[in-house]
This record gives C-alpha cells, structure tokens and sequence, in this order.
C-alpha cells in the first residue's frame, strides 16, 4: 500500500530505522468548509520503499496539517504536537506513541 500525495505533515525515524509519516493534507479548506486533513499513520520498515497503515488501537489526535513530530532522545518514544485544524482553527495538544498504533494524550501546552 502507498500513502496518499500530502503536504504539511511530519515524519519521524526511530532507532529501529522505522520511518513515520503522520497526517497533513490532501487539501486545503473548501468552499463549502470542508477539508482534507488526514489524522492517519503510515510506516516503512525499509527506508521507504514499502509503507503500511497502522492500524489504531487507541484513540489518537484530530485530523490537522502543519504539526510538529519529534522523537526523544532515545529514538523511542515518538511526539505530534499542535498543527492547523481549518479555518481559524489551530491545536495546542500533544501526544506520544511507540508505535503509531496507540496514542497518548499529552494535554494542551499554553502556545
């Protein structure tokens, strides 16, 4: 499987090589509202060449575009935090995930 063409998401790599691809959008704001924001997870276990969608198990952060995506030190525990969820709509939240398949909440930061 491949991943849709989006812009404004995040990607990350962990210390097992794994590449993540997390959200974005394959549009932007529509006349009638409307968006196409993705809230999906993608991951490669081969540098890119192949990807599978996780699967979630947990619930896990809003459609959005434009986020952020850091791992920690230790290339384990990856974060998203924030991002645009349409018109005069931005997050302030943050989660973290191991694997992409669950996610914690993290709360609202104050930016």
């Amino acid at each position: 499987a491949e991943f849709s063409p989006r812009y404004a998401h995040a990607a990350v790599i962990n210390r097992n090589q794994q590449i993540f691809v997390i959200g974005g959008a394959v549009a932007d704001l529509g006349a009638d509202g409307g968006h196409g924001y993705l809230e999906d997870v993608w991951v490669s276990d081969d540098m890119g060449e192949h990807w599978e969608l996780v699967t979630p198990r947990s619930p896990r952060f809003s459609a959005r575009r434009g986020h952020a995506a850091v791992m920690d030190a230790n290339k384990v525990v990856m974060f998203v935090l924030g991002g645009f969820c349409g018109r005069a709509c931005f997050n302030n939240d943050w989660w973290n995930s191991e694997n992409g398949d669950v996610w914690n909440p993290m709360g609202t930061a104050p930016w």
